[in-house]
């Protein structure tokens, strides 16, 4: 899906290993080039992202961005909203902890009266999230993308291995039917061939470039895709763009930074 990350050939099976360095792709993650490091890690993760995140002219031809904007009256002002509710509410720390639709509609509703915006641009994994919203806020104008994933079907794979086999733990053992006890992680149904990963990728792209391209940002910072989108949304517009978050603030890691001191320090939650 997206442009070559460089010219060389295929890396061998362990080439990225150096002396002394076990994980060096994590360390430059991590850390700034010294020449850079006045400008942060925010800055540094941002231009790299952009980089990785070039997506190929042919994808770009299906995925069509334009005329999605196109169905949805896009324009200056668009407030980018992600709500998420796939695996996330049925897994790890976050089962049954999902942020109600309500905390969602409080951000956008401040958002919204403080730079006079009314169109919504909505991501989300869940069918039910755009009917809500509509149904909560009338006086917001909310979209969603046109895309050839069907949320429904997305939505209901996520407890069909339990229907299944009723009881099944995560004990480490893959069934015949490739069902484990830990199904509803979207990488699992991928695996088994419950989602269409095409048109799971092609939409995800969709929305996080949306996402990107709106001149203001509500979404959850302890998910990764509302990560990147606020990322790529630095390289697009050359700023931060105004933001909340339902779910705490940008972490530098893959999960919650908790307790922020004024130096940037925190410890992961």
């Amino acid at each position: 899906y997206f442009q070559p990350w460089t010219s060389c050939p295929p890396p061998r099976e362990g080439s990225f290993r150096v002396p002394g360095h076990p994980h060096l792709a994590r360390d430059f993650w991590r850390t700034v080039p010294e020449e850079y490091a006045h400008k942060g890690l925010f800055w540094w993760r941002a231009v790299t992202v952009a980089f990785l995140f070039r997506v190929r002219s042919d994808v770009l031809e299906e995925i069509a961005i334009e005329e999605a904007k196109k169905s949805m009256d896009w324009g200056p002002g668009m407030i980018g909203l992600h709500v998420r509710r796939g695996d996330s509410c049925h897994t790890s720390i976050r089962k049954g902890r999902c942020i109600p639709l309500s905390e969602h509609i409080t951000r956008v509703r401040a958002m919204s009266t403080r730079y006079n915006a009314t169109r919504v641009f909505v991501a989300t994994d869940s069918p039910g999230v755009l009917e809500g919203l509509r149904e909560a806020a009338p006086e917001l104008s909310f979209h969603g993308t046109p895309s050839g994933l069907d949320l429904y079907g997305l939505e209901a794979t996520i407890g069909e291995c339990q229907r299944r086999h009723r009881g099944k733990q995560d004990d480490g053992e893959t069934l015949s039917d490739g069902c484990t006890g830990n199904d509803a992680w979207i990488e699992h149904r991928l695996g088994r061939g419950s989602i269409p990963a095409r048109e799971l990728s092609l939409a995800t792209i969709v929305d996080i470039t949306l996402l990107s391209q709106c001149d203001f940002f509500v979404g959850h910072f302890g998910s990764n895709l509302s990560r990147l989108a606020y990322l790529l949304s630095l390289s697009h517009h050359g700023r931060p763009v105004p933001f909340s978050s339902v779910d705490g603030a940008w972490c530098y890691h893959w999960r919650m930074c908790c307790d922020l001191r004024p130096d940037g320090s925190s410890f992961v939650c």
